[in-house]
């Protein structure tokens, strides 16, 4: 008996891998890498959508996620090489070393994207392989739900102001004691987008006296709308800064060229860190793109001659390696929802923010390439194509296993087993905006399953198979008098009074 459980065990989990996509989920190989791509409570999300998530041993435990919490929500733990055999692969750093363990027509979804793919061009196109690189996603409204940049940018603007805090040692907002009074510190934030925005908002609430600038004029109703002062500068802001300087006691850059992927502006040069005042701290959050600062030091605090502190890590959310995880696997949620369709991988090339995400289509790195198949829509053409084979060969093999046991049981089981099939896929087909009133419909139809419980009712049968059949029999009627009953009231709203 426990041989049968074990064997029927592993078919139905072989089914499961057959019918549904497999998502993998790679732990990060850079050493100061501290985050994940997906954390534990958004699999059951996923698994509601068609996908099978596997996750690396230990891939979360730097972020606070054990193995343990993804087991729970229905992930499952395996290595690396089963892991690279998955059909999508998500993570935050993908490296051009992991090219060669990918499967063929995989999709490959991270932030960035790290090596000379150019140069690996022809296995690209051998494996087909498509790569979604996030950091390239345009900051529309309509991509709020998985705009990565901005989620990334708000955590950096946080981190750094606590970062700021912890190395100035002294009080941000004044203070009244019975010996003096405390005035607030001076704090500049060059730069006002979402990580500058996100500066001015947790230094704000700490009671610092905040001045800002950028480039775009339009940012200075957003700056005076939080309450702070928006610098106008006549002259070139380093003039600016090579005079005034001294008077700020932090210093905070948050100037980023994230679409254009250039080299950040070099904003504060080692003129002007001479003229600002000792202990001051300069907080640099643009070090992915060069640094804003000219003697910022990746990953290290510097502390000058005159004792100005600059800090400058490459990514300052990664810091909070919790809540970034966090935040980063709902923007990924969110993706895999819009390009996972009915059980296959969908890519609508007439939405810009698809297209302009997709660094890589099929190994195709061609531009005029991607032109040609702007008004086309992509499909996993693999992943049906395995559904097809592995259908025969499954039916195939529960044909033979019905022929070689010839155990009555075990035939019923494998007729449940293909009905399970076959009304999987009839569910799954149908668009979900249509599943509360017309599987109502079809959990009405059910009924037709309780004429074959009442052939199985006789003597020939025995106890057990009469037993099972009345309960079924007792299940199945209230599937069908609750189904007549929900699309009775369905159709309730559409009646005129």
């Amino acid at each position: 008996m426990l041989l049968y459980n074990n064997f029927f065990s592993e078919c139905i989990n072989f089914i499961r891998y057959l019918l549904m996509i497999i998502l993998g989920v790679v732990k990060e190989k850079i050493l100061s890498e501290n985050r994940v791509s997906l954390v534990p409570n958004s699999i059951k999300y996923l698994i509601n959508i068609g996908l099978i998530v596997n996750i690396e041993d230990n891939a979360g435990l730097l972020a606070g996620f054990s193995n343990n919490d993804y087991i729970k929500n229905g992930a499952n733990i395996v290595n690396n090489n089963t892991l690279m055999k998955s059909d999508i692969i998500i993570c935050i750093n993908f490296h051009i070393s992991n090219l060669s363990l990918l499967k063929y027509k995989c999709i490959v979804i991270c932030l960035y994207s790290i090596g000379n793919f150019k140069k690996n061009k022809y296995f690209l196109e051998k494996n087909k392989i498509t790569l979604i690189v996030l950091s390239n996603i345009p900051r529309l409204s309509n991509t709020q739900s998985f705009d990565v940049l901005s989620t990334i940018s708000y955590i950096s603007g946080y981190r750094g102001v606590i970062e700021a805090l912890y190395e100035y040692k002294n009080f941000f907002s004044s203070q009244i004691i019975s010996t003096c009074e405390l005035k607030p510190i001076n704090m500049l934030i060059l730069g006002v987008g979402i990580a500058g925005l996100s500066a001015i908002s947790i230094s704000k609430s700490l009671g610092a006296k905040i001045f800002c600038y950028d480039i775009n004029k339009k940012t200075k109703e957003q700056v005076e709308s939080l309450g702070v002062k928006f610098l106008e500068i006549e002259n070139s802001l380093n003039n600016f800064l090579l005079e005034k300087a001294f008077m700020f006691d932090i210093i905070i850059t948050a100037a980023n060229n994230y679409y254009s992927n250039k080299v950040a502006p070099l904003i504060i040069t080692e003129n002007i860190i001479k003229n600002m005042k000792y202990g001051s701290i300069i907080v640099d959050l643009s070090m992915r793109n060069g640094g804003n600062c000219e003697l910022s030091i990746l990953n290290k605090l510097r502390i000058c001659s005159n004792g100005v502190k600059i800090i400058s890590y490459l990514d300052f959310s990664n810091l909070m390696p919790n809540i970034t995880s966090i935040l980063y696997s709902n923007n990924i949620t969110n993706l895999l929802r819009l390009i996972v369709k009915n059980g296959d991988i969908f890519l609508d090339f007439n939405n810009k923010n698809i297209f302009n995400i997709i660094y890589s289509f099929q190994g195709s790195l061609n531009n005029r390439k991607f032109n040609e198949i702007k008004n086309k829509n992509f499909l996993s053409f693999s992943n049906i194509f395995k559904k097809k084979i592995f259908y025969y060969i499954f039916i195939f093999f529960l044909v033979m296993c019905v022929l070689f046991f010839k155990n009555i049981l075990f035939s019923r089981f494998v007729v449940f087993i293909l009905s399970f099939i076959i009304g999987l896929e009839i569910v799954r087909r149908i668009n979900s905006f249509l599943h509360t009133p017309l599987m109502s419909i079809t959990n009405a139809i059910s009924g037709i399953i309780s004429v074959g419980c009442l052939l199985q009712i006789n003597n020939k049968n025995g106890l057990l198979v009469n037993l099972i059949s009345l309960i079924s029999l007792f299940l199945i009627n209230i599937n069908i008098f609750a189904g007549f009953n929900i699309t009775k009231r369905m159709l309730k709203i559409f009646y005129k009074n």
